[in-house]
């Protein structure tokens, strides 16, 4: 699970993951923060493929202290021993630094099941219609291929909702910052509208 941080949240859960991750990449200077809670095994193999690449800088979250960056790797080398398959130790984290395609796509905080609440936001629930407007806004983007107001479109014909409806959830995600005022989601918004629907 990803959730993704608004770095404008105050709240000591957020901010403390984004000090983390600031952290372990004190050069970073992008506004691109998330966490990522998991039980399984994690990669952490780091060599370019392309023009992709992902860092891992290992945390120990009591004393805050980073460990040595993992070995580098280019393409040609032969692969770490252990590094595909990394169980965090308790109280440990790792913070990943993603470059897809030549694009920074900011930190983030990988840590275990029983570290996740204290670096997560507070979960909200919001009505159906709102969550509607909001997945539906995550998954599309608003025209393409010469088609126009495609993530209403879309909505209606998956769920039914109403243009009117739609337009007042719109308004309403705007007001509490879920939607930007051009309707583009959030943070807080992607994080309130699950992946699937």
């Amino acid at each position: 699970m990803k959730t993704y941080l608004d770095h404008s949240d105050p709240s000591p859960a957020v901010q403390e993951a984004i000090r983390l991750c600031t952290t372990a990449y004190p050069s970073y200077s992008g506004r691109k923060f998330s966490v990522r809670v998991t039980d399984r095994p994690i990669n952490l193999r780091s060599s370019w493929d392309g023009g992709s690449r992902d860092y891992y800088t290992l945390i120990d979250l009591a004393s805050g202290r980073t460990s040595p960056r993992l070995p580098d790797q280019s393409a040609f080398d032969r692969p770490v021993r252990g590094l595909d398959a990394v169980t965090l130790p308790l109280n440990a984290a790792v913070v990943q630094h993603c470059i897809f395609q030549g694009k920074d796509h900011g930190l983030t905080l990988i840590v275990g099941p029983e570290n996740a609440t204290q670096f997560l936001p507070t979960q909200e629930t919001l009505p159906d219609d709102q969550i509607t407007v909001l997945t539906f806004t995550r998954r599309y983007k608003n025209t393409y291929g010469g088609r126009t107001n495609l993530r209403f479109v879309e909505a209606h014909i998956s769920t039914g909702i109403s243009q009117s409806d739609w337009t007042q959830a719109q308004q309403s995600l705007i007001s509490s910052g879920h939607l930007r005022k051009n309707g583009s989601i959030t943070a807080k918004g992607k994080n309130a509208a699950p992946d699937t629907y």
